[in-house]
């Protein structure tokens, strides 16, 4: 029967000269209003999954996925790096107020709204372990798979971080720290999801570096080794120790300005404070000093509360 009917296919084909494809493409392209078109569309529809799965045993099908997948991410990081975003960063003209107003969690809202099919991609790969959506082969020897052992080991270490492990904790603190731990990993999971998009967004478009500067600058104030800060550079997290540099320096100027618009208010308040700090040397020479006690004296200015006015320091007489 299945013969005969292919038979039939091709020979209604040959008559009105058309080949399959030919034919697809055109019930799929009628204009609106032809009943066929409808119809096969609502019969697509309750099958594509199959029909799809079907057109990946031809060969070069699978090529044009990809390439057809791949030009859809390729749009969505191009548009990430556009200027409207505000991810773009100059070193030389860092400010203040870009620092202050970076927010992960912004940024991680943007990327999913601009670019779902990426962000969406990156959730999957990084949930197909955790969430089990991706089925494993079953060990031979009977014992756990690879997922299911990463699946446990992942579990023990957050259950360890939260205190899970410890004994005496009742069935209300348990759910507490449960919940504890799945909102932690959902977090570890979005900061993950932004720094691999921002690595793509940076290998685009070099002055879309927000993420990175912010990242260097934090290795910058909390002393991390530069060796450390040009590897992170290297791979595209952190920009580079000579723009950390150039940022640090423009932040300084910045800052001193506002400090001098804060003095002339008159509503600011300073602290000093000595310290000695004993810079010894590896290698005492002769011809080097023999004192190493340097002392200095640091100042703090800060705006006071905005309660207060120009008047409430008139209390001399």
């Amino acid at each position: 029967m299945a013969s005969s009917f292919y038979g039939e296919l091709q020979q209604l084909l040959q008559t009105h000269d058309l080949s399959f494809s030919r034919c697809l493409i055109t019930l799929l392209t009628a204009p609106d209003g032809c009943p066929i078109r409808n119809n096969l569309r609502h019969d697509l529809s309750t099958s594509i999954a199959p029909i799809l799965s079907a057109f990946t045993q031809i060969s070069g099908t699978r090529n044009w996925i990809e390439t057809y997948q791949t030009q859809i991410y390729a749009r969505e990081i191009h548009t990430l790096t556009d200027t409207d975003n505000g991810w773009h960063f100059s070193a030389l003209r860092a400010s203040p107020e870009q620092i202050d107003n970076f927010a992960l969690e912004e940024m991680a809202g943007t990327m999913e709204s601009e670019a779902p099919n990426l962000w969406r991609l990156f959730s999957d790969l990084s949930l197909s372990r955790a969430g089990g959506k991706r089925k494993q082969p079953e060990p031979e020897d009977g014992g756990m798979g690879v997922e299911e052992k990463f699946d446990a080991e992942e579990e023990e270490y957050w259950n360890q971080v939260e205190g899970l492990t410890r004994e005496g904790l009742d069935s209300g603190q348990k759910k507490a720290a449960a919940e504890k731990v799945r909102q932690r990993r959902s977090i570890v999971q979005k900061i993950r999801k932004v720094t691999a998009v921002s690595i793509l967004m940076l290998s685009h478009n070099q002055k879309c570096n927000l993420f990175a500067s912010v990242l260097g600058i934090f290795c910058h104030a909390n002393n991390t080794p530069e060796k450390v800060i040009e590897v992170l550079s290297r791979l595209g997290i952190s920009i580079s120790i000579n723009a950390v540099n150039d940022a640090i320096t423009s932040l300084s100027k910045k800052c001193a300005v506002k400090l001098r618009d804060l003095g002339q208010t008159l509503l600011a308040a300073y602290a000093y404070d000595n310290l000695d700090i004993d810079l010894k040397t590896s290698v005492p020479t002769v011809e080097k000093s023999t004192d190493h006690l340097k002392h200095l004296t640091t100042g703090l200015m800060f705006p006071l509360p905005s309660s207060v006015s120009s008047d409430d320091l008139k209390c001399s007489r």
